[in-house]
């Protein structure tokens, strides 16, 4: 107020009271609150505290910026508080707080809004296929990126990739499944803590090959020991993981098989048999182990072979022998010779023909009876081991000469067009040759050598070539017969190591 004077003692006047009204200090407020929130999602409405002083008539205006540096307004955010949309990325905010009547503007403090980068899913490998019932790879997984890094995992397998479930206790990186007997499906759930979502990765198939089964070989059959069983066919298996290994079998008591050296085809072409024989085959696959199937049995009937040709021999005095053959004998011919020496005593039993041809000779005092069987009677039961040995025992063999440049020559058949063979040098020191005058045909030539008492010394199946060496040298001195069968006929020859 003012006092106000008048002089010459006129007096003193006080005038009205003017109040000067002081706004408190203008504080400023704050904002809240800091926050980590998940990659394009919306974070929680931040809050403003009103500031205080100044004139109450207060004004708002939020800011944002991407590096806490150079901030801008937001347009329309002039409430005390404000709700921020979804983050693709980490943002700070303040508030520019404004008191009216022209008491100036003050900046709050900054709340930072922390987005986790964005949420990718990881990977499992590998896919791979594996036998029936083994242990496949562990299955490895490759972390996902971004998110809250506090990852979480969970496993899960299908049998068709379409239903999925859990797989209890399988909440690592890796996981390692156990054995398996079919195809399976896996895939792997991973989850980023605070909220951010789980994703499933890509499946890893585990293919498991179908159990192997065995096939099946045909067929069973009757022959003679002279005869060659026709060859044994093969079906594949089934399962496993082709291509398919074969390995044939054969056993004398269908007990203990042996593997047949060689034979790994489908199929097997099985020589000439003296017994009995059981065969079967063991099929496998890369998956290892085999199956066998089932046992095919060749019975060998001893019965007489169905064409005979016996030439080169010496039937000495005091010894007794019986050929037989269930269709035609053949005496000599084609430069060889037969001879029944005095004392010597030779039966020929043939089915429907005997033909004696040149080199067919009986000494005075030998006897050679030929005839043809109706009642299927032949010679004596013949030992199992030796084909033909009605020949019996030959405890001596006379020289036969030379005839022109062919040496101990025996022929399959009289008729030219049949293939022959020849035998040098015999007698022979311990190696000699076997020289066949046609290759094999479709059928293999099969040649065994058997010792004076009947026991197979030698054996060979011939599929190509002409000339092919023999040996006895491991053998004693003595008279060996050689045995050929060819193009379903059989001869024999005597064979001297010296």
């Amino acid at each position: 107020r003012q006092i106000q004077t008048s002089a010459s003692g006129c007096g003193s006047l006080t005038t009205n009271v003017v109040t000067i009204t002081v706004y408190p200090q203008f504080i400023v407020g704050s904002i809240g609150a800091s926050q980590a929130i998940c990659y394009n999602t919306v974070p929680t409405a931040l809050t403003g505290i009103a500031p205080t002083g100044g004139n109450t008539a207060y004004g708002y205006q939020w800011q944002k910026s991407a590096d806490n540096a150079v901030f801008s307004n937001i347009s329309g955010a002039t409430s005390l508080n404000f709700a921020p949309t979804a983050l693709t990325s980490t943002t700070y905010y303040r508030q520019i707080q404004t008191s009216a009547s022209g008491c100036g503007s003050l900046t709050t403090n900054v709340v930072t809004i922390t987005v986790y980068p964005q949420f990718i899913v990881g990977s499992i490998g590998a896919s791979q296929a594996i036998c029936y019932n083994t242990v496949p790879a562990a299955l490895t997984g490759i972390a996902p990126t971004g998110g809250n890094l506090a990852y979480g995992y969970q496993w899960q397998k299908s049998a068709d990739n379409a239903v999925f479930s859990n797989i209890f206790g399988a909440t690592s990186l890796n996981f390692a499944p156990t054995a398996l007997t079919a195809t399976t499906y896996y895939r792997q759930i991973q989850t980023s803590a605070s909220g951010c979502g789980s994703l499933t990765t890509n499946v890893a198939i585990i293919t498991v090959y179908p159990n192997i089964v065995a096939g099946s070989i045909a067929a069973d059959q009757v022959v003679s020991q002279f005869e060659i069983p026709a060859q044994l066919i093969g079906s594949a298996p089934t399962g496993g993981n082709p291509p398919y290994l074969y390995q044939w079998e054969k056993s004398d008591d269908n007990v203990t098989f042996a593997t047949i050296s060689g034979a790994t085809s489908i199929n097997y072409q099985p020589g000439l048999l003296t017994a009995t024989t059981w065969f079967r085959q063991i099929q496998s696959s890369t998956c290892g182990e085999g199956v066998a199937t089932n046992v095919v049995t060749i019975t060998v009937s001893l019965l007489p072979p169905p064409e005979l040709t016996i030439f080169n021999i010496v039937v000495d005095s005091n010894q007794t022998q019986c050929y037989n053959a269930t269709q035609t004998i053949t005496v000599a011919g084609g430069l060889t010779t037969f001879l029944v020496k005095s004392g010597g005593s030779v039966n020929l039993i043939a089915g429907y023909n005997i033909l004696m041809l040149a080199g067919t000779k009986v000494d005075a005092g030998g006897y050679l009876h030929g005839y043809i069987t109706n009642s299927g009677q032949y010679c004596v039961p013949m030992n199992s081991a030796l084909p033909g040995s009605q020949i019996g025992v030959i405890e001596k063999i006379e020289k036969i000469e030379k005839i022109g440049e062919i040496e101990k020559i025996g022929a399959l058949a009289e008729n030219s067009a049949d293939a022959t063979f020849r035998c040098y040098p015999n007698p022979t020191p311990g190696r000699f040759t076997l020289s066949l005058s046609t290759e094999p045909g479709e059928t293999p030539v099969i040649v065994k050598i058997y010792n004076i008492l009947g026991v197979e010394v030698s054996a060979r199946t011939i599929y190509s070539g002409k000339l092919h060496e023999f040996s006895l040298e491991n053998q004693s001195s003595g008279i060996y017969m050689l045995s050929i069968v060819q193009n379903g006929k059989v001869g024999i020859v005597k064979v001297v190591r010296q």
